[in-house]
């Protein structure tokens, strides 16, 4: 009876998006600023548990001007890297070519009526 609790308590941790502990969201960054000479920046790392590994969100910035494949390319390889180590499971890459601003005004675009 105390293992099933014990087991469903670890169980209900990974269930919930229990927070990485800070060092492994520094492994995350320095895997980023060494994964290319054009990150500019990482503006936001969260990883949370997501069944027994971890989902991980990473916003970085590039430069304004560089070419959407370029840029695509960077995001995706870095999400197959961050995705091949066994701690995480899904990684999902935003790019941006600004940083420290707040997601709730992340460039509002207008539309022609505006």
């Amino acid at each position: 009876m105390i293992n099933w609790i014990l087991v469903g308590r670890e169980q209900m941790v990974n269930l919930t998006g229990y927070r990485a502990d800070r060092r492994f969201t520094s492994k995350l960054i320095c895997i980023a600023l060494q994964h290319s000479k054009e990150i500019q920046q990482v503006d936001t790392v969260r990883a949370y548990t997501f069944r027994v590994r971890y989902l991980v969100e990473m916003h970085i910035a590039l430069s304004r001007d560089m070419r959407l494949e370029e840029a695509h390319d960077i995001g995706e390889t870095l999400q197959l890297k961050f995705e091949s180590l066994k701690e995480v499971e899904r990684t999902f890459v935003h790019l941006d070519f600004e940083i420290g601003h707040a997601p709730s005004s992340e460039h509002i675009l207008t539309g022609p009526d505006d």
